[in-house]
């Protein structure tokens, strides 16, 4: 009885998975994305730029707007530069989701894993800037209204 990849074992009543076999890189290749748009002018640079853009944004400028709060010497100084650091993350990874869309059409959206779990990080990205946001203008408000008690 054939079950699948490997096969069932009565004697044993358990199943046989078959001997490892190396990847057939040529039929990744020609089952992969870049094979199906072969003919789509500019998709190798889109997704050349959404490569190169994610992996600046969360190798580089997430990890330091992070480090700049972890490890400040001038408070005012590290909020904010971690300010701008997470709008910029929010901008390259607006461009990014843009990029990727573009690159895969509006047909094939969503269609692969790979697209939920940018969707999904992206929405994480911007309940955080909102987070953010929302903490700052509370401790702005805060500051305001006992701004009078720091003068005595």
């Amino acid at each position: 009885m054939v079950v699948g990849d490997g096969t069932w074992d009565t004697t044993r009543n358990t199943f046989l998975l078959p001997n490892l076999v190396g990847l057939n890189f040529a039929t990744m290749r020609y089952n992969g994305m870049g094979n199906r748009f072969r003919d789509f002018n500019g998709y190798h640079t889109l997704i050349l730029a959404h490569g190169v853009m994610a992996a600046l944004t969360f190798l580089l400028i997430v990890p330091s707007a992070v480090m700049f709060m972890r490890y400040k010497r001038h408070r005012l100084n590290a909020v904010r530069f971690h300010i701008w650091l997470q709008i910029l993350t929010l901008l390259m990874a607006t461009a990014i989701i843009i990029l990727g869309f573009i690159a895969v059409g509006p047909e094939r959206s969503l269609t692969n894993p790979h697209h939920g779990i940018g969707v999904a990080i992206y929405v994480m990205i911007v309940f955080q800037f909102l987070g953010g946001a929302w903490i700052r203008h509370k401790d702005r408000k805060k500051k305001a209204s006992f701004g009078w008690m720091r003068k005595l």
